[in-house]
C-alpha cells in the first residue's frame, strides 16, 4: 500500500491555484445573449407544445420529474454556440466551452471538425495519453 502511494505521488503533479495564477493572463468572462436560430426555435416550440399539459399542471411527483425532463430537453435545444464561435474565430480568440452533457460535447466536436476549427476535448473518457 505504501508503494502505491509513493508511486502515485511521483506520477501526480499537484498545483495550487496560487502557483499557477501568476502565469495565467487575467480571465475575461463575457456573457452574451444570442437568440435561437430558426431551427432551434422550431424545435424549442415543438418540445413545449408536445408536453403542454405537463407544463400547465405539474402537480404530482411524476409530473415534476417529467417537467425536469422537458427542461433538460429545452437546454439541449438552446445550447449550441455556433453563431458565436464563427465571430470569435474571426477575431482570433480562444474559447473554453464547459458542458455538463457529453452529448453536447459530441455535437460541438462534430461542428469543430466541419468548420476545421482546432479544438481539444477533455471529458471523463479522455485517456491520459491524449
Amino acid at each position: 500500500m505504501v508503494y502505491d502511494v509513493a508511486v502515485s505521488q511521483v506520477l501526480t503533479l499537484r498545483r495550487l491555484k496560487s502557483d499557477v495564477e501568476k502565469k495565467l493572463p487575467p480571465k475575461i468572462e463575457t456573457k452574451l445573449y444570442v437568440g435561437l436560430a430558426p431551427l432551434q426555435r422550431q424545435w424549442y416550440t415543438k418540445i413545449l407544445m408536445k408536453d403542454i399539459d405537463i407544463l400547465n399542471s405539474a402537480s404530482g411527483k411524476l409530473d415534476k420529474v417529467r417537467l425536469l425532463n422537458i427542461l433538460m430537453q429545452l437546454r439541449k435545444c438552446a445550447n449550441h454556440p455556433y453563431k458565436l464561435l464563427i465571430k470569435l474565430k474571426e477575431q482570433d480568440s480562444r474559447v473554453l466551452i464547459f458542458s455538463q452533457m457529453t452529448r453536447m460535447l459530441d455535437i460541438l466536436e462534430d461542428y469543430c471538425i466541419w468548420r476545421n476549427f482546432e479544438y481539444c476535448r477533455l471529458d471523463g473518457q479522455t485517456t491520459h495519453e491524449d
